[in-house]
């Protein structure tokens, strides 16, 4: 958790002072974004192209496609998946990104695949199901290291998630709303 803090530190001041907006002619649209916090934590890899809109606008936009996998894994950091039994997923992710003010924007991100769990906790089977988990976000884009083709940023982000549809399988909870953060990082070219 020492080593996060310090690299989000570091990665706040070193984009001290950049803004969204860019001159005409250094728009760069395309971005490709990681979520290494996700990885390295909870064993979730997920990852996303993005393609700004409307960049000479004071309120650009971006939309993503991505994808989202979650591996089984029995690790104490994935409790909160594990509520059923072993979860894993495999899914495709659509998200929606509008800037307020430079970096200030909210995000709304829909995952949809496959989900599994394994060992269910009511009757230790194995289930599969198509599922829904839209999550909401709100954060800021910083950006450092603006090199002439390509440029690196950092999303903290923090919101909510829900699943939307019925679990396809026996369980001892409702879905709720769980609360989320994340730290994204990639580059725009």
């Amino acid at each position: 958790m020492q080593r996060i803090r310090f690299t989000l530190l570091i990665l706040l001041v070193a984009s001290w002072g950049t803004t969204l907006a860019q001159s005409e002619n250094e728009v760069r649209r395309w971005g490709v974004e990681f979520s290494p916090v996700g990885a390295g934590v909870f064993q979730l890899f997920q990852g996303k192209a993005t393609y700004l809109l409307w960049p000479n606008k004071s309120t650009p936009a971006e939309v993503g496609l991505g994808l989202l996998l979650q591996p089984q894994s029995t690790s104490s950091t994935n409790e909160g998946f594990n509520s059923d039994g072993t979860y894993s997923a495999v899914m495709a992710s659509l998200a929606y990104r509008q800037y307020y003010w430079r970096g200030l924007h909210t995000e709304s991100v829909v995952n949809f695949g496959q989900g599994s769990v394994a060992d269910n906790v009511v009757d230790g089977g194995e289930y599969s199901a198509f599922q829904l988990f839209v999550q909401h976000f709100a954060g800021y884009k910083f950006r450092f290291l603006n090199g002439a083709k390509i440029n690196f940023y950092a999303i903290p982000q923090f919101g909510i998630g829900y699943v939307p549809l019925d679990k396809e399988w026996p369980t001892t909870e409702d879905s709720g709303v769980f609360f989320l953060g994340d730290l994204k990082v990639g580059i725009n070219f």
